[in-house]
């Protein structure tokens, strides 16, 4: 279904009541927004196209759209295969094309191709055999490919393949040995090589080598695993891995108890040989994703403990406190620090802080009140009456896996997404007019062809930017 483009406010002022003369050209609009489709995540720039994933019907779809007004210029349909439930589905670049996976239904259910698809267009310009995926496919082997962790058959171990961009060869690669048990850690290469119950190991998969490996304990407390949850962020001027791993807690039954400081861990690997830079516990790198600038070096410092109950699921904190601070990630020497008590929201409790521009965000302290924290440098002020913001939050969904084999029960799947929108208010209501900053729009959207489009709850928005005037890093 094609979403249909509505004009919020013109760049021109029209030529006289009656509209534009004959033969002039209306003028692109300064924003617009589209319904009638669920984003699931932002959508990323590729050339002039901006491409994103949608659910629809109980299905995913990629979907390419012009900057200057929404318009859909193509949709395919998109699966996860047999990633793990708690990787995001997200269209990746490559190149000025983007790639994902497409389900091939009469092979049954997670059976795909990798498809390699023409941004502007929506055609296939190179896909694989149908197979059974662990990853989402990546640009390798300088961008003269895509690799994926894959089965051609059941029962096959899973292996590493690239696709060539040129050839449309598809063919295995990797020249170490990589367990059937990896998993992608979802920054830039960094994968778990599994190894439980003896040795669990993270390490570094690039271009089919296995660049290094090193036991998760040598950066965190034994008991720490990738299996209670993980944070990982690729710093790149910075040549190094900074990211979270956390402690099992005490679990019985249906309920986790945990310490948040003592359960809680940070360390920095560097990019090229995995040496530990350094580490420490009681930090959580990003703040678990409640700052949602993700280039930012920032953490939450936390004390508390946390009680979880699964089934219905429920979260209770007792003696919260946050301090959120800057750090190099090179070192790990924290670069400045701004107390912020017993806050809910960079604790994880409820939504993510919301984005005010390139660098800064409105959290909401401890004691209720919001901040604007200036992460550059930790400078708090107070957020001006009546401004708008970009407040996020993790899109979770069920989704159908397409099949014609004809199996017993629904086959419903639980994935999560990206961050979607909506415009608020410095508590965090949302807002019926105003509009974030340019740069806020800038920051958490796709850029291209001098627009910012960003992925809301109903649909996409977008608004016109001026060239060059951006700080941040967005995603062109």
């Amino acid at each position: 279904m094609r979403a249909v483009a509505t004009v919020l406010l013109a760049i021109a002022v029209s030529a006289g009541a009656g509209g534009s003369p004959a033969g002039r050209a209306e003028a692109a609009p300064r924003e617009w927004a589209t319904g009638g489709v669920q984003p699931i995540g932002q959508p990323i720039a590729v050339g002039g196209t901006v491409v994103g994933f949608v659910l629809r019907d109980k299905h995913v779809y990629a979907r390419g759209m012009d900057p200057a007004d929404g318009s859909l210029r193509w949709e395919r349909e998109v699966t996860s295969s047999k990633q793990a439930g708690g990787i995001e589905l997200l269209p990746q670049r490559v190149g000025d094309a983007v790639t994902f996976l497409e389900p091939q239904p009469r092979r049954g259910v997670w059976w795909a191709r990798a498809v390699v698809v023409d941004a502007a267009t929506g055609q296939v310009r190179q896909s694989s055999p149908a197979a059974l995926f662990r990853t989402t496919p990546h640009t390798c082997f300088g961008d003269r490919a895509v690799c994926v962790m894959a089965q051609l058959t059941a029962g096959q171990k899973m292996t590493a393949y690239r696709l060539d961009l040129v050839t449309g060869d598809f063919s295995t690669y990797t020249r170490n040995t990589v367990p059937t048990t990896a998993r992608y850690l979802g920054a830039h290469g960094l994968i778990d090589l599994g190894g439980r119950p003896a040795v669990e190991e993270i390490g570094v998969l690039r271009d089919g080598v296995v660049r290094w490996h090193r036991p998760l304990a040598d950066a965190f407390p034994a008991g720490f695993s990738t299996d209670w949850g993980w944070n990982w962020t690729l710093y790149e001027k910075h040549g190094v891995y900074a990211g979270s791993v956390f402690g099992h807690g005490v679990r019985a039954g249906t309920t986790l108890d945990r310490d948040l400081h003592a359960d809680s861990g940070s360390a920095g690997l560097d990019e090229k040989t995995g040496a530990v830079l350094w580490h420490e516990v009681g930090t959580v790198v990003g703040c678990a994703g409640q700052v949602p600038l993700r280039d930012e070096a920032v953490r939450c410092r936390v004390h508390g403990r946390e009680h979880i109950v699964r089934a219905p699921l429920s979260f209770t904190v007792k003696d919260l406190d946050v301090v959120l601070e800057g750090f190099d990630p090179r070192t790990g020497r924290t670069t400045w620090s701004v107390p912020m008590g017993a806050s809910e929201q960079l604790g994880g409790l409820v939504n993510r802080a919301a984005v005010a521009g390139a660098h800064a965000i409105v959290a909401r302290h401890g004691d209720g009140g919001p901040r604007l924290i200036d992460l550059t440098g930790g400078t708090v002020t107070t957020p001006t009456g009546g401004s708008a913001f970009w407040c996020l939050t993790q899109a979770g969904f069920d989704f159908y896996e397409a099949t014609d084999q004809p199996l017993e029960g629904p086959l419903r799947f639980r994935r999560v997404g990206d961050n979607v929108a909506t415009a608020c208010d410095a508590d965090g209501s949302p807002v019926a007019s105003g509009s974030p900053s340019p740069d806020a729009w800038q920051a958490v959207g796709a850029v291209a062809a001098g627009y910012a489009v960003v992925g809301t709850a109903t649909g996409y928005r977008g608004m016109a930017v001026p060239a060059g005037a951006y700080r941040g890093g967005g995603r062109r």
